[in-house]
């Protein structure tokens, strides 16, 4: 029996998605602006908070660490480097003064002092103490270093030594080890520039390519490499260094799921069946609405009972929060359940962006069933079939044309089975329109 008469041709592109593969992958991001006893810097903790956003978008359990005196320092690396000893792709990003002693880097905490040479190791922390962090066990280890300030310590130090230590600006070479990849913001001993607007020019054009779909990280990072020398007028030239073992894409190629193409002329005899089956979809009731963003309701034909204070209702899906989810109250796993998006008036739907299952954290959201197969219906009967790849994060699934619709209802045909619950979830499901 078809179900659907209305078929058309259209193409769903999965692009722009949280992981390359259900794999573990764990930050530490750091951004120092508020220093005590060097000059205060505009843009690190900007730039910090923005790829805390975009890499928990791309499938990162991200450790937050702005504006870090030298003990939070510390607390936060000893995480790090325990978390990572699990994780299959550890990354870290720190934007802030560093400087270079000696042929050694050496990041700096917001109220670090350093008055000689003997003071170095002592306020400061070196690179090699956060390389060694990643070296538990990743597979995968990435480094961006948006520090390449100049050494706001220099008259100090060169003032204060008892022997010829060298001095240079920016931060110095440093080869990666085994299956590590590092990008450092302008080549070695220069200086990067903090920039005029809310970010650097380094962490800008990062932002911008990070999460194109299928890029490499070489690749991404040779956009990013022009889009700075562009920026600064050719004075500033992000360089790195790799020994990665294969290749890792921060967001995976887009996929295309391509929608069953028009039915041909059914036999009468399947005629009644065809128009029961859409009738059936049609009339089938939601329990739960809610008014969301930009004149939009969202429906959902069930919803799971509160549990210890936490609801599940169709608000939860334009929260704009991981840690809240839309959960379905069938009694099995879903499968046949419907959200439904109605805008109140005609617009061009251009796709929309969804967070599959309960993206709170690792264990919670595979524990809960997540969205595999699903159908995409709208009201003038026509509809396509897509599936999602089961990874936490951000999926954005843009039509080949923009279609004009009052509304679009997203029904689960298959689900991934969650390791503990039943119940499937929805953390978040966006509409874009191109109008």
């Amino acid at each position: 029996m078809r179900l659907f008469a209305g078929f058309f041709c259209a193409v769903l592109l999965v692009a722009a998605t949280a992981a390359a593969r259900a794999e573990t992958r764990i930050a530490l991001v750091v951004g120092n602006s508020t220093y005590v006893h060097a000059p205060r810097l505009q843009n690190p903790r900007n730039d910090a908070l923005a790829l805390i956003d975009r890499l928990r978008g791309l499938g990162f359990e991200v450790i937050e660490g702005l504006d870090l005196d030298r003990a939070t320092f510390g607390e936060k690396l000893k995480e790090f480097g325990e978390r990572s000893a699990s994780a299959e792709v550890a990354l870290f990003y720190y934007a802030g003064h560093g400087i270079q002693v000696d042929g050694q880097n050496y990041l700096v905490p917001v109220e670090a002092q350093v008055r000689s040479e003997f003071e170095v190791s002592i306020e400061l922390y070196s690179l090699g103490t956060v390389l060694r962090q990643m070296e538990r066990g990743s597979r995968t280890n990435i480094i961006f270093l948006d520090a390449c300030r100049d050494n706001p310590f220099r008259d100090s130090l060169a003032a204060s030594s008892r022997s010829a230590i060298a001095l240079s600006k920016g931060l110095g070479e440093v080869r990666a080890a085994r299956s590590t990849y590092i990008a450092f913001a302008t080549e070695p001993d220069k200086v990067a520039l903090d920039g005029a607007g809310r970010n650097s020019p380094f962490t800008e054009a990062l932002l911008r390519h990070i999460d194109t779909p299928g890029a490499s990280i070489q690749d991404m990072m040779i956009k990013v490499r022009r889009d700075v020398a562009a920026a600064t007028n050719g004075q500033q030239t992000p360089w790195d260094s790799s020994s990665l073992m294969e290749t890792f894409s921060f967001a995976p190629a887009a996929a295309a799921v391509a929608a069953t193409q028009p039915a041909p002329a059914a036999a009468p005899s399947d005629q009644p069946q065809q128009q029961l089956a859409l009738s059936m979809r049609a009339v089938r009731p939601a329990v739960a609405c809610s008014a969301g963003p930009d004149g939009v309701r969202y429906c959902a034909t069930s919803v799971l009972g509160a549990i210890k204070g936490n609801h599940y209702d169709p608000s939860m899906l334009f929260d704009g929060r991981g840690d809240t989810a839309w959960v379905e109250g069938d009694a099995e796993d879903g499968i046949g359940e419907t959200v439904t998006l109605e805008f109140g008036r005609v617009r061009r739907l251009a796709g929309f962006e969804i967070s599959n299952g309960y993206d709170k954290d690792q264990r919670i959201w595979s524990s809960n069933s997540r969205v595999r197969a699903f159908d995409l219906h709208f009201p003038d009967g026509r509809s396509l079939a897509g599936e999602l790849p089961d990874r936490r994060g951000v999926n954005r699934i843009e039509l080949a044309a923009p279609v004009a619709t009052s509304a679009f209802s997203l029904t689960i045909r298959e689900v991934y089975r969650g390791t503990r619950y039943r119940d499937t979830a929805i953390s978040e499901l966006r509409p874009i329109f191109a109008d």
